[in-house]
């Protein structure tokens, strides 16, 4: 791979510098800049060129002074240096360049190919030369100092003389700019654009008449202005860049911005700017303001008609190219290279290039394609694959073109569009898939499939739904042969339920389990569902078009009684259950009772009752799913109140001894909960009725239960008692109530118990459970 070679440009003036690095760039090299002797020898430090290029005259370090700088660096000294200037051009400067060590001296102006001829010449030799050095002639300081103060002088002594003859021309000038003052007023004040003059401060002293009409202020009014105050307040830093320019090179460039008129409103203008030079000092500017509003506008318009354009073509994946049959020019589009993967850089377009990325296979039908449209034979619409020269992909793309014919009928032009259609070629491929799977599903499911136009009334009834209602393949279809077949029970249903989903008042729905007959007088259980689509609006709407799908679910209705048969059964079988249950509970309870009256110890005869009011609470439960509704689940609510009170008579409190506050939310465990919570209400509100209250005092008792967030229940039991001491632990106290309430907590319900002796006694629960009343994976 060849060199890029590189070039260093070395230039005062910025236009010169520009031209230059423009030329060398579009050449293929690479370029670097230095506005004078000092920048380039800084710039040497970071990389060495291939060649520099150097203005002589400049301030600071000038062309000569560069290259004897260049002459006492070993390193910079193996650089070739091409002289170009147009102030030092007489035989003299060229010979102290050559003894100075310089490889040419080009004289400004210069032509591009003169310039890009000296510039490879002189790379090229210095390239081949066993020595890659500079030689200079010049040994001595003196020697040099001698010869550039007599090119120097010289140069003085023209520039002298320059100005002599241009104190006579302004002299002559004199007399003819009085004589076309009054020629220039007229023109200033009648000029179509806005001319004001500032002066140093920026301040206004003299204005045009279009001024005035620009910015609707008053002569007078303006001249007490300063710029600043026609100038946005986010432009003024803008504006202060381009006056810094003005002062350090009498003139910037020519920019837009925006100007504020009397009324607040905004103006795009633009602006151009000089400034006014007296005894080598400059004392204000000349402004020239342009309205360009209307401009503006179009160009933003056609910059967004362009964006669209562009962005939609590359959306679409859509390019378009134009071949010029006479010179054999191809132009293509950005959008033409990413779609064909051609790098724009690598390829130049040509009917070549393009046909050497289309599939091999394809490419004699493309070739022929393209005859026949210029021989006239077809117009030009074709479909081919390329494969991609940058990712190696296959793509599929479709080009439409015109021929444009000369008035001979000899074909001179075609223009045409490509658009990559692979996204659009696998979708139509995927769906062709996906429709073959539907009809083979469909075909498999025995689901049919009707479509009725109401337009026409006519009805498609797919082989499927024939087969399910016994009519023939090739047998009409109507509406009214569709009633025909409804079991007598359900027509008057499924009418209605038509009339329904044709309103157009409705939303169209139609989903209906029925009983159809069929050719054959057998009942079938189909379930039939359709939507209508309706067009218009208001009065005007109107339906359309019905597509629906049946399926025959005879089996699975027959399959639903006999279950709902046996849930039957098995429902009356489980109450049953509990009833047994509660009744043994019970039983048990009796026996107990019995067994403690001969008990004479009362210690041993409390444990006998404590054990009863524990059966009594599970039997509770049995209790009420027998009598419930749902045998899955337990209204809580009910439930504890209910246990609770039973407690209450148990123990034998009198009547508002003690207050029982029972505030629970409406919720649902299942029995795997609902025993070990019942227990637990047992145990506490037992524990607080034989402790919590000794002697006589204000007592009450509080059960609350509710949820905390969808899973969690808190279940808080509390009383307003004496309290358990602080030196006993409830989790290892020898009372079997407190331990069995801590057991059940964390064993059972996976729950965690806190307690809180502040105020009395309060037990504070937290467990997961299904507010559904389903089982759950922490119950017994």
């Amino acid at each position: 791979m060849n060199k890029i070679p590189k070039v260093l440009v070395v230039d005062d003036n910025e236009d010169g510098r520009l031209l230059l690095t423009t030329l060398l760039t579009l050449n293929n090299y690479e370029v670097k800049e230095a506005c004078n002797g000092i920048e380039a020898l800084e710039s040497l430090k970071a990389s060495k060129p291939d060649l520099i290029i150097s203005d002589i005259l400049m301030p600071e370090m000038d062309g000569f002074t560069l290259i004897r700088e260049l002459n006492k660096d070993i390193s910079g000294g193996k650089i070739p240096v091409v002289l170009y200037s147009a102030q030092y051009i007489n035989e003299k400067d060229k010979e102290l360049a050559k003894k100075l060590g310089a490889s040419r001296f080009i004289t400004k102006p210069a032509e591009p190919k003169e310039i890009l001829k000296e510039i490879k010449t002189v790379i090229a030799k210095f390239e081949s030369a066993e020595q890659k050095h500079i030689i200079s002639h010049i040994s001595t300081d003196e020697e040099y100092l001698s010869e550039y103060a007599e090119r120097l002088f010289r140069k003085l002594e023209d520039k002298v003389k320059e100005l002599e003859q241009e104190i006579t021309r302004s002299k002559r000038a004199e007399y003819s700019l009085k004589l076309s003052e009054k020629k220039y007023r007229d023109l200033f004040d009648n000029a179509n654009d806005a001319i004001c003059i500032v002066d140093t401060d920026l301040k206004f002293t003299d204005i045009n008449t279009k001024t005035l009409e620009l910015t609707g202020y008053s002569k007078e009014e303006i001249l007490k202005m300063s710029i600043f105050d026609l100038i946005p307040r986010e432009q003024v830093p803008r504006s202060n860049e381009e006056f810094k320019k003005l002062r350090e090179k009498g003139h910037y460039e020519k920019f837009i911005g925006k100007l504020v008129t009397k009324s607040g409103s905004m103006i795009d203008v633009e602006v151009n700017s000089s400034a006014i030079i007296e005894d080598n000092r400059i004392i204000g500017s000349m402004d020239i303001l342009r309205d360009i509003t209307v401009r503006k506008l179009a160009e933003d318009a056609l910059r967004e008609s362009e964006g669209q354009l562009k962005r939609a073509h590359r959306a679409a994946h859509l390019g378009n190219w134009e071949w010029d049959l006479i010179t054999n020019e191809l132009y293509w589009a950005e959008e033409n290279y990413i779609i064909h993967g051609i790098d724009p850089q690598k390829v130049k377009p040509s009917y070549e290039a393009f046909i050497q990325v289309v599939d091999p296979a394809e490419q004699e039908f493309v070739n022929k394609a393209v005859a026949d449209a210029l021989a006239g034979k077809r117009s030009f619409d074709i479909d081919y694959t390329v494969s991609r020269p940058d990712n190696g992909e296959k793509c599929v793309i479709n080009s439409k073109a015109d021929v444009i014919v000369d008035s001979a009928g000899k074909a001179v032009k075609m223009v045409g569009t490509v658009q990559d259609i692979t996204e659009r070629k696998q979708a139509e491929a995927t769906i062709r898939e996906r429709e073959e799977r539907l009809h083979q599903a469909v075909r498999v499911s025995q689901i049919g499939i009707f479509d009725h136009d109401h337009l026409t009334d006519s009805i498609y009834w797919s082989p499927e739904q024939r087969h399910i209602y016994g009519f023939g393949h090739e047998e009409p279809i109507t509406l009214s042969a569709f009633f025909k077949h409804l079991y007598p029970e359900d027509s008057e249903r499924i009418a209605e339920a038509v009339r329904r989903a044709h309103d157009p008042a409705g939303d169209g729905s139609f989903d209906v389990e029925h009983r159809i007959v069929d050719r054959n007088g057998s009942i079938h259980w189909v379930s039939t569902r359709s939507r209508t689509h309706f067009e218009g609006e208001g009065s005007l709407r109107r339906p359309v078009r019905t597509v629906g799908a049946v399926a025959d679910i005879t089996e699975r209705k027959s399959a639903e009684e006999k279950i709902e048969t046996s849930l039957k059964e098995k429902e009356i079988l489980l109450r049953e259950i509990h009833h047994r249950v509660k009744n043994n509970m019970q039983i048990i309870s009796s026996l107990l009772g019995l067994a403690s009256g001969s008990i004479k110890d009362k210690k041993y005869a409390d444990m006998f009752h404590e054990s009863q009011n524990r059966i009594t609470s599970m039997s509770l439960i049995h209790e009420k799913l027998y009598r419930s509704r749902d045998l899955a689940k337990i209204d809580l609510k009910e439930y504890i109140r209910d246990l609770a009170n039973a407690i209450f008579q148990s123990c034998g409190v009198k009547n508002g001894m003690i207050v029982l506050n029972i505030n629970i939310e409406n919720v649902h465990l299942g029995v795997d909960h609902s025993i070990p919570l019942g227990l637990i209400v047992n145990e506490l509100i037992t524990n607080s009725l034989k402790y919590a209250f000794p002697g006589e005092r204000k007592a009450e008792i509080k059960v609350s239960l509710h949820l905390i967030d969808e899973n969690t229940f808190e279940l808080i039991i509390s009383d307003n008692g004496v309290g358990i001491p602080y030196n006993v632990d409830f989790r290892k106290t020898e009372s079997l109530g407190l331990r069995l309430v801590t057991l059940l907590v964390e064993n059972q319900l996976k729950g965690k118990i806190d307690l809180d002796r502040s105020k009395g006694t309060e037990f504070n629960i937290k467990f997961q459970g299904n507010n559904n009343g389903k089982k759950s994976n922490n119950g017994c």
